[in-house]
């Protein structure tokens, strides 16, 4: 399987075709970048949360369970990481910068698929 590049596009039937798959891919980078920001505010609070924990001398019989919580941390960072690296090669697939008016929210990304697209089997 060939991954599509800017120049190495997909094979497409049609201009319609075309404008499809590029409106797909636009909204799958959306999705992964609303996925990012929706996880952001959550693991900061876990984090600050496993620091007051830490602070507050914990029993040793704790570490071993601190050190589980900031791993988890450390794996969430690499994977914001390669889903942001995920999202700018789907926009670079498009040769189109991503709109101005992405949706952050999940109710408006159905609007964003091509026709027969959507559906409750993507969420």
């Amino acid at each position: 399987m060939t991954i599509p590049t800017p120049t190495n596009p997909p094979p497409t039937t049609s201009a319609t075709g075309a404008a499809a798959l590029t409106q797909t891919l636009i909204t799958a980078a959306a999705l992964i970048e609303l996925a990012i920001q929706d996880s952001l505010a959550p693991i900061e609070s876990l984090g600050r949360a496993i620091a007051r924990i830490a602070a507050a001398a914990p029993a040793p019989a704790l570490a071993p369970e601190l050190a589980t919580c900031i791993e988890s941390l450390q794996f969430h960072d690499r994977m914001t990481q390669q889903l942001t690296q995920v999202r700018a090669l789907l926009v670079s697939a498009t040769g189109e910068a991503p709109p101005p008016g992405e949706p952050r929210d999940w109710p408006a990304v159905p609007e964003r698929l091509p026709a027969g697209a959507s559906g409750p089997e993507l969420f």
